[in-house]
């Protein structure tokens, strides 16, 4: 199964309104790893690659006023390098290592918290956990309920968790990530997004890239979820088979996570006008009328290929269905 519906008694979340009253949808990065990670045999995590894969991920939204995105890369930090070129697109940079009180304060003003970290799972208790990081950027582990009890506290939650597991190894039985998304679910967050299992770098990359630029597009997480594992499946080596590892715990039965003002967006009449005036007006001669003669063809090959899309696009929204609904 990838997207499991918890049929739960929680009231219904609205849809997170997007450039609403001037208003982006808030989103926390926060990644943690400690510095004794070798202890658990985990591999430690790249702060700057990290950053870099989500900031290729979101595609520039962030420029656009759509997203203000926080981000917390515990106690590695950033170069200062990259510090500069996020600070210069608008992002905000949390400093000092990602403890569980950190991770708690400043996810509970955002819409969208993306962690990457590693999980631990006492196989006694069967109590899953967090890696995180105390004040000296030692680990210190955030036990489900202690998270569940600390977010349930809180007077907004988050519309989406997103649980990235690094390159944690390979465990029997449930992940302790997948664990604790199913249990998030139950805590009141609409929608919980894990890996059932180890996934690789490549392939965690790839889905997180196409998961939220189909999301920050139409704004339906089932949706999203199944056209970026499509994405991952047909991408590059056909015999890939950690395609299915993403999997999606909700609560929302249409599935709308975000929603969009129609009405922000312009036409697509509108748009190959705007092209047609434009390339007009810049081009270096008028003899013969031959530019407007380009341009007009340009114009009609526009509006052939827009319709072919809108066809196909209708085509992928069946898929998504069909798959959605296996």
């Amino acid at each position: 199964p990838f997207s499991r519906y918890a049929d739960l008694s929680l009231a219904a979340a609205p849809p997170v309104p997007s450039l609403e009253m001037g208003r982006p949808i808030r989103m926390l990065f926060a990644l943690s790893s400690p510095s004794d990670l070798d202890r658990f045999g985990y591999a430690r995590l790249d702060a700057d690659l990290e950053t870099e894969k989500l900031r290729a991920s979101i595609g520039g939204l962030e420029q656009n006023g759509l997203l203000a995105v926080r981000v917390m890369a515990g106690r590695t930090g950033l170069s200062s390098r990259l510090r500069e070129e996020l600070a210069a697109k608008g992002y905000e940079i949390v400093d000092g290592p990602t403890t569980p009180s950190s991770l708690i304060q400043q996810t509970r003003d955002c819409h969208i918290v993306h962690l990457v970290c590693h999980g631990v799972m006492n196989p006694t208790d069967n109590i899953a956990g967090l890696v995180l990081e105390d004040d000296d950027g030692k680990s210190q582990i955030l036990q489900d309920q202690d998270l569940l009890q600390t977010l349930g506290a809180a007077a907004q939650l988050p519309q989406l968790f997103f649980l990235a597991n690094g390159d944690s190894p390979r465990v029997p039985g449930e992940t302790p990530l997948a664990r604790l998304g199913r249990e998030l679910v139950r805590s009141g967050i609409p929608a919980v997004v894990v890996m059932q299992d180890a996934i690789s770098i490549e392939s965690a990359s790839l889905f997180t890239s196409a998961f939220y630029d189909k999301l920050l597009r139409h704004g339906y997480v089932d949706k999203a979820l199944s056209e970026a594992r499509l994405y991952l499946f047909s991408t590059g080596d056909r015999t890939r088979s950690d395609w299915w590892m993403p999997v999606l715990f909700t609560t929302l039965k249409t599935g709308q996570l975000i929603s969009f003002e129609k009405e922000s967006l312009p036409s697509l009449p509108y748009l190959l006008e705007d092209v047609q005036v434009r390339a007009v007006s810049k081009s270096p001669t008028r003899s013969a009328g031959s530019p407007d003669k380009v341009v007009t063809d340009l114009t009609q090959r526009l509006r052939h290929l827009a319709e072919n899309l809108r066809q196909l696009h209708i085509l992928v929204d069946l898929v998504g269905l069909f798959e959605t609904a296996l």
